[in-house]
């Protein structure tokens, strides 16, 4: 046991062993290296942060960096569009970084038709939707995504039937003729999406006035709408993503007709009161047992599925995307229904300043819209739909 005269000594010894280690610690070393892109192409502008502190620098044109930090401290470098990256320190003096593409940063970064920009960086008026939102729901037609999501943008339901496409105009009708903007699906100008999925969407981008018409000419003059579509990712395998998804639709309200007996009174008393005779089939020939409900025997609870599946990935120079698509729309009216396949196939390869890109998308639609509110007043309730056998 130790004796009391001794035991201050102990303290003392314990109180500079430990200031000895924390100083051993966190004595600071400099740290320097080089930030590269998955293809080992350098990052000049890239940040390089001492975690925790308001200590950071940026690298140089060549992608090289130096700072000074802790032996035990964490590195994070972070690029727009790419994913973060944290490092720790542990008195190394070189710390050399690949940071691998993101694409969930859209939301930063802006496709404008030229290229892409960061959106504090932006003149013109872009709204943009990414594919998260477009996932939460289920559209027929995939210009249905930006409905209340972008400023300016109004879309309209092309009619009822199933498979109608959406009308979109972009800060009002500009001309008398078609008021529809421009259509850029990865890099195709076209004059609509009907025949993409809109489980394949990776964002949009609206751009909204005049200088949209610079890029794109008078065809850009109601505005431009670009799609990027889903591609590979670089590292981690193969992987698979299924989604299924099932609904149903009916009217919300119907039409409040007249039965059988109440439109043969009201028919009876117009005649009486214009001194015309009154038609038999409402009056000496009425048949109490026959009340036609056209509504009631052509409207029904329908059905909507869609299903998708998507097998992407890839590896440091290439990457691969492949994704099938099916969407069956029953209509509320009986006999209506809307049919939808898709598949596309995205392919990218880097070698080097070499960049190969290729799209490849099918379609097969089937479509069997009935008129039906157009002519469902000619039916009378006093006239039998059906023939004796029941048809």
């Amino acid at each position: 046991m130790l004796k009391k005269k001794n035991r201050p000594k102990v303290w003392l010894l314990t109180l500079f062993w430990l200031t000895s280690a924390t100083f051993v610690f966190s004595q600071e070393v400099t740290v320097s290296g080089n930030v590269t892109d998955n293809t080992g192409q350098p990052l000049p502008g890239a940040n390089v942060l001492v975690k925790g502190t308001t200590n950071g620098t940026q690298t140089d044109f060549d992608g090289n960096y130096s700072i000074t930090a802790d032996s035990n401290a964490t590195l994070v470098i972070s690029y727009i569009g790419f994913v973060s990256q944290e490092v720790a320190v542990s008195g190394k003096s070189t710390i050399n970084v690949s940071l691998e593409e993101d694409a969930s940063q859209l939301e930063e970064v802006v496709v404008i038709g030229y290229g892409t920009q960061k959106k504090s960086d932006l003149t013109g008026s872009v709204s943009t939707v990414d594919g998260d939102e477009i996932n939460k729901f289920t559209y027929n037609d995939a210009a249905q995504a930006i409905q209340g999501r972008t400023a300016g943008v109004r879309v309209e339901a092309n009619g009822g039937s199933p498979g109608a496409n959406a009308l979109v105009t972009i800060r009002g009708s500009s001309t008398l003729s078609d008021a529809g903007p421009l259509y850029v699906i990865d890099g195709m100008l076209t004059g609509d999406m009907a025949s993409l999925n809109p489980g394949d969407i990776e964002s949009i981008s609206v751009l909204k006035d005049a200088s949209a018409s610079a890029i794109y000419g008078s065809r850009a003059a109601n505005g431009v709408i670009i799609v990027t579509t889903k591609k590979g990712t670089k590292g981690g395998g193969m992987k698979v993503d299924l989604d299924y998804s099932y609904g149903l639709q009916k009217t919300v309200k119907n039409i409040d007709w007249a039965n059988a007996r109440d439109y043969a009174d009201i028919v009876n008393r117009a005649r009486d009161n214009d001194g015309n005779p009154r038609f038999p089939a409402n009056d000496t020939q009425f048949n109490p047992n026959i009340d036609s409900d056209i509504q009631r025997e052509s409207l029904r609870t329908a059905a909507v599925m869609n299903a998708n599946a998507r097998i992407y990935g890839g590896n440091e120079h290439s990457t691969y995307s492949l994704s099938l698509n099916h969407y069956d729309q029953e209509g509320v009216v009986k006999q209506s229904d809307y049919k939808r396949t898709t598949a596309r196939v995205n392919a990218t390869m880097n070698m080097g300043r070499f960049k190969l890109e290729n799209t490849i998308g099918l379609t097969r639609t089937i479509e069997n819209a009935i008129r039906y509110f157009n002519r469902e007043w000619v039916v009378l309730p006093t006239l039998s739909i059906y023939v004796e056998e029941g048809n």
